[in-house]
């Protein structure tokens, strides 16, 4: 089992279901705040499971959405009474709240100060997030869970497959002879563009309206599978398609 120090005056730990990304991002970003936690893994048993439980302030379920169910089945009963808690940005489960963390938690740990910015969206309801973590300082929304899935998938939208994108353009450009560093840069400028003014951030083609460009850029990329991607976001804009 794996635990961070105990902070004084908190009260009883949180109980970290999972060894994922986002089980370590918490548990770190836990310990930054020096609230106290436990963490247990499948291979740990149920007995652990049941031990880490029993005074546990809040369980979350940190582990994938296609495996969620199938946990509680198997382990829900030795979760006792802690109120258990999922970030899932689209699942809804009953008897579990969600907290859908609005962040992008990969491999690279985040500083207090972003993770204390991060936004939590929640489900209407009780326990409401305050009560769930009342030593996070996080901004917090509730959500219509009509609205999640839509919620989740312009979150999957503009978060993962930009990563794609910028992705797609490193290698390319490598391949061009071009350095790492350029793509950097150039990620540093669109993002310091669009933290700016996200309105006024779009440059190129589409904001001049350059016909000719689009139809050059659109040849260049002939039978690449991003070539649909770039008439889609053409298409998206609400500009003009070029003849």
């Amino acid at each position: 089992m794996h635990s961070s120090t105990e902070a004084a005056g908190v009260g009883s730990a949180y109980l970290l279901v999972g060894g994922g990304r986002m089980a370590r991002h918490m548990g770190h970003y836990l310990d930054l705040l020096g609230i106290p936690w436990r963490g247990w893994r499948r291979g740990e048993g149920p007995e652990a499971l049941a031990s880490a439980a029993r005074d546990a302030r809040a369980a979350l379920l940190l582990i994938t959405d296609h495996a969620l169910p199938f946990f509680l089945q198997e382990y829900g009963r030795l979760l006792g009474d802690a109120p258990r808690v999922h970030f899932s940005g689209s699942l809804e489960l009953d008897g579990v709240q969600c907290c859908h963390p609005l962040g992008s938690f990969g491999p690279v740990l985040h500083p207090l100060s972003l993770y204390r910015r991060i936004v939590f969206v929640c489900d209407p309801g009780v326990p409401d997030f305050p009560t769930l973590f009342p030593g996070l300082p996080n901004p917090h929304r509730t959500l219509d869970p009509g609205l999640r899935a839509r919620y989740h998938a312009l979150a999957v939208l503009s978060g993962n497959f930009t990563v794609l994108l910028w992705k797609k353009a490193r290698e390319e450009f490598s391949r061009m002879g071009l350095p790492g560093s350029a793509t950097e840069a150039y990620m540093e400028t669109v993002f310091a563009n669009m933290s700016a003014d996200l309105e006024g951030g779009l440059t190129g083609p589409l904001v001049r309206g350059d016909q000719q460009t689009l139809a050059s850029n659109l040849r260049a990329l002939g039978s690449d599978p991003f070539a649909e991607v770039y008439r889609a976001f053409v298409r998206a804009s609400g500009r003009e398609m070029p003849e």
